[in-house]
């Protein structure tokens, strides 16, 4: 999606600076909404646990405002390359069909802040 928004706001005439950072704030909002519209999905049949999205909240927040304040400083050529970076990652972990152990224990309160990787 953020290519495709890439593409879209330079066809706009938008600032060069902004376009990334536009593209992927405006991908990140059409995230939450599917989000919010399949976690309503699920609990209305009943297959939410509210425990861990509960303690998993506040990590959410806190990552989503750290990374726009990181983001707001960085340069777009260096905010590029790190979306490449995570973009590579992820389609690497796709391709590969790595999925976590299915026998796997949830971590502690404070390891649910760590990364996942």
């Amino acid at each position: 999606m953020v290519p495709l928004l890439v593409m879209l706001f330079e066809a706009h005439d938008l600032p060069k600076a902004h376009i990334l950072h536009l593209a992927v704030g405006t991908g990140m909002v059409s995230i939450l909404f599917t989000s919010l519209s399949s976690m309503r999905a699920h609990a209305a049949r009943g297959v939410v646990r509210w425990d861990l999205a509960l303690a998993l909240t506040p990590g959410i927040l806190v990552g989503g405002l750290l990374g726009s304040a990181i983001t707001a400083w960085i340069s777009t050529q260096v905010f590029a390359s790190l979306f490449t970076v995570v973009v590579f990652f992820a389609a690497t972990n796709i391709l590969v069909d790595r999925k976590p152990k299915p026998t796997r224990q949830l971590r502690g309160r404070w390891g649910r802040w760590r990364w996942a990787w």
